[in-house]
């Protein structure tokens, strides 16, 4: 009789066969290391990881591609995929595990638009559903309010302000050039650089906007 195992891999096969059949033709892939530094370059130069970014993500693709001895991502199953996950589990926080199954997922949906392999084998891995706590509240708003009021420093304030009400990060509230600033709209237009790895939008309610006086410079740190 046939393990869970054996009966898993059997409906893989069969799966991707079906697809062969239904996408004969793929471009030539490379070694899994070589299609990581692509996708990498690609999403440097497309403003979506930083330099930082990519080096942690190539860290991450790097492993896995030492787990399946480095073969081309068309080659790659669900199986694999699974193993690694598992494995990275047994030594490591599952949050950090789970990050390391997205970042797979993000490399193979682009390996699947460069025609490198037909699907996403990550998408056959079912990940485990982890207990996110919530966060411990250090400050009230009054308190963040007067905090912000009895600032030494205009400096200080915009610090404080940027981080409480905008809801800006540390390496955002670091790299922030005044171009980023829009007072009457109450907007943030935070850009990926240096350090920062996601464009987004941030925004704030408050009325009194003549907190925001932060000494920036005039270019972006790049």
């Amino acid at each position: 009789m046939r393990s869970r195992k054996a009966w898993a891999r059997a409906f893989e096969a069969v799966q991707r066969a079906r697809e062969i059949l239904d996408a004969p033709e793929l471009q030539p892939a490379r070694s899994f290391r070589a299609e990581v530094e692509r996708f990498l370059k690609h999403k440097y130069e497309t403003n979506r990881y930083s330099k930082m970014s990519a080096d942690s993500k190539r860290s991450c693709l790097n492993l896995f591609a030492d787990s399946v001895k480095n073969i081309p991502p068309t080659n790659v199953t669900g199986y694999q995929c699974k193993a690694f996950y598992n494995a990275a589990k047994a030594r490591i926080a599952a949050s950090t595990a789970e990050s390391y199954m997205f970042t797979l997922r993000s490399f193979f949906n682009w390996c699947a638009k460069e025609n490198l392999c037909r699907r996403n084998p990550v998408l056959d891995v079912q990940l485990d559903r982890i207990d996110r706590k919530g966060r411990t509240r250090f400050a009230d708003f009054d308190l963040a309010q007067r905090l912000i009021e009895d600032a030494l420093t205009d400096d200080l304030r915009y610090v404080l302000f940027a981080g409480f009400h905008v809801g800006m990060r540390k390496l955002e509230i670091v790299e922030a050039v005044p171009e980023w600033f829009n007072l009457s709209a109450r907007t943030v237009e935070i850009r990926a650089s240096k350090g920062i790895d996601i464009y987004r939008i941030a925004t704030w309610l408050g009325d009194d906007v003549r907190v925001v006086q932060p000494t920036l410079c005039k270019t972006p740190a790049r």
